[in-house]
């Protein structure tokens, strides 16, 4: 596999409301213990460990597909369902990634979210239940998550229902949020994965084996940042549904 190479971008960082109180942030990290065999590792996306993936350059479209993958999900929202993120590697400009959008549905409670399931799988997506959980962080009330996956057509979504306010739901936020403003750091990320998938042959089991803890301590990082600016999950304006809902019908 050629490698790709992180497109360095400068980027300025968005305006911050100073917080009143301290970020809440989570931390230190502890990884979950990992089977002795490496091919029993479960794989970070709802599709199975050792399928083939390729790291790519960042592309333009993954806002727009975003747009319209969010208006589909909003569409059969329920009321218990708060918000839609663009989170991962396919959310932060210019950052090297596969093309594969990670999306977060927040939800003020993750047992009356389970009723999206049915309507998710008429939208073409596959409920994965034995991955319901988060490797970070270690307490299971903070890592339970539902998780589902379409990939059987554009754009290919991994789509993670978590609760507000629980750590894992903390964790895609800031550690997007953190890299958005931290182009170097982004730009480094980036470059371990290329390298990492060079590796391990695009090999998705062993490739996450490594990438997780490097990702703490990015978080680790964020997690300092999120302090010493102030930073809130609400700092950014929270899309509205509604819109989303509107735009997936227009199209």
């Amino acid at each position: 596999m050629g490698s790709v190479r992180a497109v360095r971008t400068t980027q300025t960082a968005p305006p911050r409301k100073r917080a009143s109180a301290p970020a809440k942030v989570i931390g230190p990290s502890a990884l979950a213990p990992l089977p002795p065999d490496i091919t029993e590792l479960r794989a970070d996306v709802g599709v199975e460990s050792f399928d083939y993936f390729e790291i790519v350059e960042p592309r333009e479209a993954w806002p727009d597909q975003f747009r319209q993958a969010a208006g589909e999900l909003a569409a059969v929202r329920a009321d218990c369902t708060l918000r839609l993120d663009h989170i991962g590697s396919t959310a932060i400009p210019g950052l090297a990634a596969k093309d594969r959008l990670d999306i977060q549905l927040t939800t003020h409670d993750l047992a009356q979210a389970r009723a999206l399931i049915e309507p998710l799988v008429s939208l073409g997506y596959k409920h994965e239940p034995q991955l319901s959980t988060d490797r970070w962080p270690i307490e299971p009330s903070e890592r339970v998550k539902l998780f589902l996956h379409r990939s059987e057509r554009q754009p290919h979504v991994n789509l993670h229902v978590r609760e507000v306010g629980r750590g894992n739901w903390l964790y895609a936020l800031l550690f997007r949020d953190y890299l958005r403003v931290m182009p170097a750091q982004a730009a480094a990320y980036a470059e371990m994965k290329t390298r990492l998938a060079e590796l391990a042959d695009g090999q998705r089991g062993p490739y996450s084996y490594v990438k997780e803890p490097a990702c703490d301590l990015i978080f680790n990082a964020a997690s300092e940042w999120a302090v010493a600016v102030g930073w809130k999950a609400s700092d950014y304006e929270v899309p509205n549904l509604d819109e989303f809902a509107s735009a997936a019908i227009s199209t």
